[in-house]
């Protein structure tokens, strides 16, 4: 009876051991996968900016990404471009295949 109880005990470990693993596992890879998709659209926004004649590279400060608690995919991320004179110009994609950004702002 003892030896029943030790071996509920242990293989009742073991699962939650497994799950556990399993639930790191899933979260690495939505956070994986959440960079990338925040990487492509970086990527798409520094080359319209840079295309832009209106924004000097001189003028820029810095490169943000901001998170929508709402919103489908992929429209919920957007990139701010801060200026140095305090300006903020948002970016998202302009469609859901992700085809190109456009200036939200």
């Amino acid at each position: 009876m003892v030896k029943k109880s030790y071996l509920m005990v242990g293989f009742t470990g073991l699962l939650l051991a497994i799950g556990g693993v399993g639930v790191a596992q899933h979260y690495n890879n939505q956070s994986e996968q959440i960079a990338i998709e925040q990487g492509k659209l970086m990527n798409a926004v520094v080359h319209e900016v840079g295309a832009d004649d209106s924004i000097r590279d001189e003028d820029i400060e810095e490169f943000i990404v901001l998170e929508s608690k709402a919103g489908t995919p992929p429209f919920n991320y957007d990139i701010a471009v801060n200026l140095k004179d305090g300006t903020q110009i948002l970016y998202s994609w302009s469609d859901k295949e992700k085809t190109g950004v456009e200036r939200i702002n």
